[in-house]
């Protein structure tokens, strides 16, 4: 069978582009009770390397400010950053 031919597409150098991600987590008990985590994190698309990321316990718009700031004071600026302006991302 043959491989279809799919469109890669990268940026060719370290911090061209930023591409942020919400992962569920595992499910953790605090004070006895089960409660859900949610990994934000940015990654380079060059290199893949993760600048920052960090499990939160909620969607709300202060952990990606967090993961922001924590990922400039350690990589620097990108010159781009890209969202799927996922409703988790958007303030209510």
């Amino acid at each position: 069978m043959k491989r279809s031919e799919g469109k890669h597409f990268a940026y060719y150098q370290v911090n061209e582009l930023w591409q942020d991600d919400l992962s569920h987590g595992p499910l953790i008990r605090v004070n006895g009770k089960t409660q859900k985590t949610l990994l934000i994190a940015y990654i380079d698309d060059c290199s893949r390397v993760v600048p920052y990321a960090q499990f939160f316990s909620s969607e709300k718009f202060d952990g990606l400010r967090i993961v922001t700031k924590e990922a400039l004071l350690r990589y620097g600026k990108p010159k781009r950053i890209y969202s799927d302006n996922g409703k988790h991302w958007i303030l209510r």
